[in-house]
């Protein structure tokens, strides 16, 4: 773990070493599709992943949090994480698809950047794997891990790891589509056991994954091309599409088409569909067919939405995290 050196400071204040790109998507934690307050584990803001088990009693939310505080970090907002009785270990994680050959990734000299505020002082490891999946089995290949060390709680904090991944020429052939690289940030009471943080709130306003050794500064990132990078993993509910009848189904339907491709055939999940003009709503509208990376056809199976020129409105979610 490494601090920016001084001649790296000054080049990044005169702005003749431009910041290289982050291989990560939200890494600011702007964009939160899933609603701005998620309790328990699962996705918080987009693309990022938490896992931690709380008492029977106890409390684990996500916040998305105004940072308009801080001016030293291109995000609007951070992600706070808000401890109470936890019983192990949490830790938040990003799954970064292979749009690059494995063979990039081997012996490759990275670095991460993380921006932190936590109440209290705790241990933290930074980790990079790959995942694989031979004979359908998850498999974990370490490229890296920092081992634990002190994440200093009080203020803002920077910690920087540069390393050298591992060789992952052994388990090449191990990689399909269903492959995909995982980035882990654990955080705990202490580095000998697996034992939670302190209750308290741990902030995390930007994250950042770039190629090299050397930490360049935090990239601005557009919040509408965020937005549309993380709309191809997952696609909110934030969006009511009018259905139209179809004469010739005699049925009311959607064709729902995506703002961008999707990664793949995603899952959807229906939260309402509400039709006008009739006394009772279907409450069980079917995707009767659907187009892969496109967008979904939703149908109405009650025939009672028959009538000429009644329109209903759908709103759903889809989901085609790795």
């Amino acid at each position: 773990m490494t601090n920016l050196i001084k001649s790296e400071k000054v080049a990044r204040i005169s702005d003749t070493v431009p910041p290289k790109p982050n291989l990560l998507i939200n890494g600011g934690f702007d964009i939160w599709q899933r609603g701005e307050s998620i309790s328990g584990t699962g996705y918080f803001a987009d693309r990022w992943g938490f896992r931690g088990e709380p008492y029977t009693g106890g409390t684990s939310t996500f916040y998305k949090t105004s940072n308009a505080a801080s001016t030293a970090l291109e995000s609007k907002y951070y992600a706070r994480h808000v401890v109470a009785n936890h019983t192990s270990n949490s830790y938040i994680f990003q799954r970064i698809e292979l749009t690059k050959s494995v063979g990039w990734w081997s012996e490759k000299d990275l670095t991460v950047a993380l921006q932190y505020s936590f109440d209290n002082s705790c241990e933290i490891n930074l980790a990079l794997s790959l995942v694989t999946f031979p004979s359908g089995t998850k498999t974990f290949t370490n490229m890296y891990s920092s081992g634990y060390s002190t994440a200093t709680g009080g203020g803002d904090v920077e910690k920087v790891w540069s390393f050298t991944t591992a060789n992952l020429n052994s388990v090449a052939s191990q990689v399909d589509d269903s492959a995909y690289l995982q980035l882990v940030i654990t955080y705990q009471g202490s580095s000998s056991t697996s034992g939670p943080v302190p209750n308290g709130s741990y902030r995390f306003l930007e994250v950042k994954l770039e190629e090299g050794s050397n930490f360049t500064g935090w990239s601005h990132v557009d919040p509408t091309t965020e937005l549309a990078k993380c709309q191809r993993y997952y696609y909110g509910d934030t969006t009511r599409v009018s259905v139209v009848h179809d004469a010739g189904l005699f049925k009311n339907r959607a064709i729902v088409n995506f703002p961008v491709p999707m990664r793949a055939n995603a899952e959807f999940n229906i939260l309402s569909y509400t039709a006008d003009g009739h006394n009772s709503n279907n409450t069980q509208p079917t995707v009767y067919s659907s187009e892969m990376y496109g967008g979904i056809d939703i149908g109405s199976t009650d025939q009672a939405y028959r009538q000429f020129g009644h329109h209903a409105l759908v709103t759903i979610t889809a989901d085609a995290e790795l």
